[in-house]
């Protein structure tokens, strides 16, 4: 007799299909408050992906835009969700799932409304047909994080390492996180109690919701570190793709590793037998190269993490003026990121204003 499927059966699968990752994201926040290795998963998909996933429907934006977007909006949007929440609530874990909660039936209810334009296959199909530009981005991905694991909070026999040319920084960036997460909310300064924070610190905001949900784990910084990164590389790859596909994956990898040619001290070093693995040949403060790579720059400047993938985004979006969703997206993104980095919402906002100046029929 042939195996038949009952009715109910069929419902029930079709209804998985269609709300399948609905239920998860619904899910995952519940089982965080019993699992924290769940909660951090959890924390990642909520801070890097679902807002993005919501949002991009309304907006007219290619594959390789969408695949910036996603990860941009969704730590700038569930940031900003949490930080305003935990005003009202307090900051809290439980605070920081029920915002997740929120985000959760927020993509339910727009799923089940308006439809995207690419689904999950999509992305899964490009990747598979882009395996080249995929092995790209992991090296990058790969890269920053081999230098990071060795040289932010690296644990041996004499204590904990924190090196690299801007190696002050740091220490700087954990007491923001560490304060935060014990008590100083909304921080004042961790190093002069009673003054309120003057710097753009949204991007160890961030840092701090994903350990929140875990617990003390200071090996997330060179983590989310090489994954802002690899946004940046997929910013700057999305910027020049309009100029082809090979040239945009040049224009990432000089993007990523290049500025300025303090390389040269390197490549000298080696040429000559002279090279020191305990010398810094990227940036030299008495030499003539003072001009550091970004990807020096990225490692441990942590608001250019997020300044620098999104002023790229904006840049992006204001190609097409005639396009307003685009407009309107450019200046959402703009003005989301003031509490992140000072200095790229400058940027950004000149570029969109600058645009909408040489538009003037905006």
């Amino acid at each position: 007799m042939p195996f038949q499927t009952s009715k109910p059966e069929i419902v029930a699968s079709r209804v998985l299909r269609r709300h399948g990752v609905f239920f998860l994201l619904l899910l995952l926040p519940l089982v965080s408050l019993v699992s924290v290795h769940v909660g951090l998963l959890t924390a990642f998909v909520f801070t890097f992906i679902v807002p993005g996933l919501i949002f991009h429907r309304f907006f007219s934006l290619k594959l390789h835009e969408i695949i910036v977007f996603v990860p941009v909006f969704s730590v700038l949007a569930s940031t900003q969700l949490i930080y305003y929440l935990s005003r009202a609530f307090g900051y809290s874990r439980e605070i920081i799932f029920a915002s997740f909660l929120v985000l959760a039936i927020v993509y339910g209810m727009l799923k089940s409304q308006k439809t995207s334009a690419y689904t999950f296959r999509d992305f899964l199909k490009t990747i598979w047909l882009n395996k080249a530009l995929l092995l790209i981005f992991l090296l990058i991905f790969a890269i920053s994080a081999v230098v990071l694991y060795r040289s932010v909070w690296f644990e041996n026999d004499l204590g904990i390492v924190i090196t690299g040319s801007n190696w002050q920084d740091t220490p700087l960036h954990y007491e923001i996180i560490e304060s935060i997460n014990n008590g100083n909310f909304p921080p004042e300064m961790p190093y002069y109690a009673g003054d309120s924070i003057s710097y753009h610190y949204f991007v160890d905001f961030h840092t701090a919701i994903l350990e929140k949900t875990y617990g003390f784990l200071p090996k997330l910084l060179p983590f989310l570190n090489s994954a802002f990164i690899l946004v940046f590389a997929l910013s700057i790859y999305s910027l020049a793709r309009v100029n082809g596909k090979r040239a945009a994956i040049f224009a990432t990898l000089i993007a990523t590793f290049g500025w300025g040619i303090s390389y040269i001290g390197l490549f000298s070093a080696l040429t000559s037998g002279q090279f020191n693995p305990a010398t810094n040949y990227m940036y030299q403060y008495n030499g003539f190269f003072g001009l550091p790579p970004i990807f020096d720059n990225l490692l441990q400047q942590r608001p250019m993490l997020v300044g620098l993938p999104v002023f790229a985004f904006v840049l992006a979006l204001l190609r097409d003026m005639e396009n307003k969703n685009r407009i309107i997206l450019s200046g959402v993104v703009t003005g989301l990121l003031f509490p992140f980095n000072a200095v790229a919402f400058i940027c950004a906002y000149a570029a969109y204003f600058v645009s909408l100046l040489l538009n003037s029929n905006y």
